[in-house]
């Protein structure tokens, strides 16, 4: 994981204006990247005979999950209050405090797990689910911070 990072930043010092005409390309080769860890990820997923039989376990996980992603923001959100922030940062602060988890979280797995096909569907499934729940929430409270927003009043009143 951090042997790109290193390497781009060696070639962004030594070469500048190259790393620039590289940028897109290498943006497009690390998500191309994260696609196929994601795709073999699942393909071993959907060959694991027993993940059907732990299916109930991973709902649990999937809940657990969920919950805790709730009580995270919530915590997130009147601890930003406690600091005084203002609404728009609160907001900031709620998109920020939980973001990232399927571009880190794929090389992660696929590095601890590598060994265990069946844990590492496992953790693959749970992540995905957290992933996908993460940008759920994230559009409902969008919506929700429009409505909750106050209102300024204009200087005409």
């Amino acid at each position: 994981i951090l042997l790109p990072v290193l390497l781009g930043q060696i070639v962004s010092k030594v070469a500048p204006i190259r790393m620039a005409a590289l940028k897109s390309g290498l943006n497009h080769g690390s998500s191309l990247l994260i696609f196929l860890l994601t795709y073999f990820g699942f393909a071993k997923l959907a060959i694991d005979k027993d993940l059907y039989r732990d299916l109930s376990e991973l709902l649990s996980i999937c809940a657990y999950l969920a919950i805790s992603h709730l009580i995270i923001l919530l915590l997130v959100w009147y601890g930003a209050g406690l600091f005084r922030f203002d609404h728009e940062d609160k907001i900031a602060v709620l998109y920020t405090a939980t973001q990232k988890p399927l571009g880190t979280g794929i090389p992660m797995l696929t590095i601890f797990f590598s060994s265990d096909v069946h844990l590492f569907a496992q953790a693959l499934f749970a992540l995905s689910f957290y992933y996908f729940w993460q940008l759920i929430i994230a559009a409902m409270l969008k919506n929700m911070s429009y409505k909750l927003a106050p209102r300024k009043l204009s200087a005409t009143t």
